[in-house]
C-alpha cells in the first residue's frame, strides 16, 4: 500500500483520496494577519459520493477492519 501527499492538499491511499488538507488566510488591514489549518481524514466512512474527481477510501476500508477511534486521536 502506497500513502502519498499531493498537491496542493490531497491524502492518497494507492489511487484513492482518504483525507486532505486545508489552510486558510486572512489578511485584512483592520485585524491581525492569521491563519487557520485543518486535516480532514475519512476513517469509518464505508461510501463516497458518485463522480468524485479522486475516489474516496477511508482508513477501515483500507484496514480491512474498523480502526479504533483512540488510533485516530492525537493531541498538538
Amino acid at each position: 500500500m502506497t500513502i502519498d501527499l499531493r498537491w496542493p492538499n490531497d491524502l492518497l491511499i494507492g489511487p484513492r483520496k482518504t483525507g486532505g488538507i486545508l489552510v486558510e488566510a486572512k489578511i485584512e488591514s483592520t485585524t491581525e494577519p492569521h491563519a487557520v489549518l485543518g486535516i480532514g481524514i475519512n476513517v469509518h466512512q464505508r461510501s463516497f459520493a458518485a463522480g468524485l474527481s479522486t475516489e474516496g477510501t477511508s482508513l477501515d476500508l483500507e484496514a480491512g477492519r474498523r480502526i479504533p477511534a483512540s488510533a485516530c486521536s492525537f493531541a498538538c
